[in-house]
């Protein structure tokens, strides 16, 4: 999908890019082509700190996420089993080819990076070459080590477990964690088997159904004049429905105070401050997923020459003069 969206908008002129004969016929273009081999790999780490601390967001786990963590014994190809929704944030890794005059290379570079790279994180806690103690930890206590050993951002933010251990002396976090009891419990219902629950079937409903096809009704008509209200929808829709059918569905709704309603919707980050660390991670987390998905999508559905890498160019642009 986000192939088809990004080649559509290099095709017809929504997406400068860089072409060969420009980066293979000039030191400076020669630069920039090789740059991307480093840059994605970085980006990536960073991105997806943010993108996956996101999504552990209660509500947003409830219904995105969750079902990506019924893998607790990880495999190479439960990798890539997510929620529709959750791909669809995953990629938003692609950001730097939205907002870059830069090689198509590098988009295809990340994309490939973002379809090989889970395959590595989840294979498995045994010594082999290409084990990943760090990720195989997160699936086992679920609240710790969202990032990658390479940026130990969870450190920072006191989220990093060093070990397979019920208690842990580097994580700080609110985490309630699961014991080896509870995890063998969590285990045997691990199953893709079997009826959602009815809100789950109505947020599926919502934003795997009925928002593609408000977003393909606008593209095959050619209705640029709705291009970011359709975007905002596809793109902010997962997120303010998951938090509004998490409302709906919760015990809070029967009179609980207000702490109580803070922990079912941000567990396990309710004891941190809006204006901290939530803050921080609430919106590094949505302009690193939200925004560079609605900026996808409104690229598409807008006239050539209205996407966000135009309005940037053009902000530089007043900004010198």
């Amino acid at each position: 999908l986000w192939e088809a969206l990004f080649v559509y908008s290099y095709a017809t002129g929504r997406l400068p890019y860089l072409p060969d004969e420009e980066a293979f016929g000039t030191p400076w273009g020669l630069a920039q082509f090789t740059a991307w081999f480093a840059i994605v790999p970085l980006f990536r780490e960073v991105q997806f700190y943010f993108a996956h601390r996101l999504i552990h967001i209660r509500a947003l786990y409830r219904y995105i996420h969750s079902l990506h963590h019924r893998n607790t014994d990880v495999e190479p190809f439960s990798g890539i089993c997510m929620h529709p929704i959750e791909h669809f944030f995953y990629y938003t890794s692609v950001a730097p080819a939205l907002y870059f005059y830069a090689t198509p290379f590098g988009f295809l570079w990340n994309g490939i990076h973002l379809i090989i790279s889970p395959g590595a994180s989840h294979s498995g806690y045994e010594d082999h070459w290409q084990s990943d103690q760090y990720h195989y930890i997160h699936h086992r206590y679920f609240e710790c080590n969202y990032g990658t050993p390479t940026f130990l951002l969870d450190k920072v933010f006191g989220t990093f477990r060093d070990r397979m251990a019920d208690k842990s002396d580097t994580y700080t976090g609110e985490g309630e964690g699961i014991g080896a009891v509870a995890a063998t419990v969590h285990d045997k219902k691990a199953s893709l088997v079997g009826i959602p629950d009815c809100d789950q079937i109505l947020f599926n409903l919502l934003f795997c159904v009925v928002c593609p096809m408000i977003f393909l009704e606008a593209l095959l008509k050619g209705r640029s004049e709705r291009a970011r209200i359709v975007a905002a929808i596809v793109a902010m829709g997962p997120i303010v429905g998951s938090t509004v059918l998490m409302l709906l569905s919760s015990s809070v709704r029967n009179g609980r105070q207000r702490r109580s309603l803070r922990r079912e919707l941000s567990y396990p980050f309710h004891k941190e401050t809006t204006i901290g660390s939530f803050g921080l991670h609430l919106v590094a987390g949505f302009l690193l997923t939200v925004v560079p998905a609605y900026h996808t999508l409104h690229m598409v559905l807008a006239n050539p020459g209205d996407g966000a890498y135009f309005s940037l160019r053009q902000l530089i642009l007043n900004v010198r003069d």
